[in-house]
C-alpha cells in the first residue's frame, strides 16, 4: 500500500495492490483513515489493482473519452443540454457496447488461434 497526500489540492490517493484490495481486515483498518481525511476536509481517492487487461481497458477509456469529446462538442454547437439521466444512461450503453465488442474480439482470437 502507498498512500500520497497533496496539501494544496486537499487530497489523499492510497494505491492498494490486489491482496490488499481484497483484504476485508485492511478495508476495515482504513474506513476511520477515511473518516478523519474527510473531517479534515481532504478527498481520498482509493486506487485499487484490477483483473482487466490494462492496455485493452486503457484503449477502451480512450475511445469512450473521444466518443464522448465529440458529442459534447456537437450537443454545445446546437445549444442542447441534456438531462443528467440520459447522459449517465448514453455512458451505461457505451460501457455495455464496449464489453460486446471485446467479448467478440477474444471469441474471434480464439477461434483463429485455438485457444
Amino acid at each position: 500500500m502507498e498512500v500520497e497526500v497533496n496539501k494544496e489540492k486537499k487530497l489523499v490517493c492510497i494505491w492498494l495492490t490486489r491482496a490488499e484490495s481484497s483484504n476485508e481486515q485492511l478495508n476495515e483498518n482504513l474506513k476511520p483513515f477515511y473518516k478523519k481525511c474527510k473531517e479534515n476536509g481532504f478527498f481520498v481517492a482509493v486506487y485499487r489493482s484490477g483483473t482487466e487487461d490494462l492496455i485493452e481497458t486503457t484503449r477502451e477509456l480512450l475511445i469512450y473519452n473521444m466518443y464522448r469529446c465529440d458529442e459534447l462538442r456537437r450537443e454545445k454547437e446546437m445549444g442542447i443540454k441534456k438531462p443528467i439521466e440520459k447522459r449517465v444512461a448514453g455512458i451505461i450503453a457505451m460501457e455495455h457496447s464496449l464489453a460486446a465488442q471485446r467479448r467478440k474480439v477474444r471469441e474471434r482470437i480464439r477461434k483463429e488461434c485455438g485457444g
